[in-house]
């Protein structure tokens, strides 16, 4: 399991000290048979910036997300929504549920009881298109429209933020359709 310490924590692309949490990825896991050359980097850090312009980002995306979808449905790992690599799945040991991105990455939980309010607040946000501020559980999201049509979201814990990332408005659909099937899934009580 990779740790990240601020400032001594370095990038797994380009070897640069990472100085702030908010300016790293984890990377998810991708199989060695699948990627050899790249297996190594799986829950590596990498600085953003890195990861954005890396050329094989996409093939790495691809293969987390085979991998994913590749493994044995798990009574403890429920998958409620998956779409070119962005994951919800209900987690009933917590009493929640999960959010994977293997294109971001990021990989976020939110807890049963925040679900439903997240999930409408993110949407009406988007439709809206204006920022959110939302607590969810022991953190806060907060969401920013950009100048272009994407958006920046930020997840806090502690007042700091830990994920700072962008999301360019063709997965703005995407998103939308995840927090649906969260407040759906969260709604009808599907999470223990």
């Amino acid at each position: 399991m990779s740790f990240f310490i601020p400032g001594r924590t370095r990038c797994a692309l380009c070897d640069e000290p990472i100085a702030q949490r908010a300016d790293a990825a984890q990377l998810p896991f991708v199989s060695p048979t699948v990627l050899p050359e790249w297996a190594k980097l799986s829950r590596a850090f990498v600085l953003r910036r890195c990861w954005e312009h890396w050329p094989h980002r996409d093939t790495y995306a691809r293969a987390a997300r085979e991998l994913v979808l590749s493994a044995p449905e798990q009574p403890s790992l429920r998958r409620r929504f998956e779409h070119e690599g962005l994951f919800l799945f209900e987690v009933p040991a917590v009493k929640g549920f999960r959010i994977l991105d293997t294109w971001a990455p990021l990989t976020v939980d939110v807890p049963g009881q925040d679900a439903a309010r997240l999930a409408s607040a993110v949407v009406e946000a988007f439709a809206r298109r204006t920022a959110l501020a939302q607590d969810v559980g022991p953190g806060r999201w907060t969401l920013d429209p950009t100048e272009g049509d994407g958006w920046v979201l930020t997840l806090s814990q502690e007042g700091e933020p830990f994920e700072r990332l962008q999301l360019p408005a063709a997965r703005q659909v995407l998103w939308t359709e995840l927090m649906t099937e969260l407040l759906r899934s969260s709604s009808a009580g599907t999470s223990p």
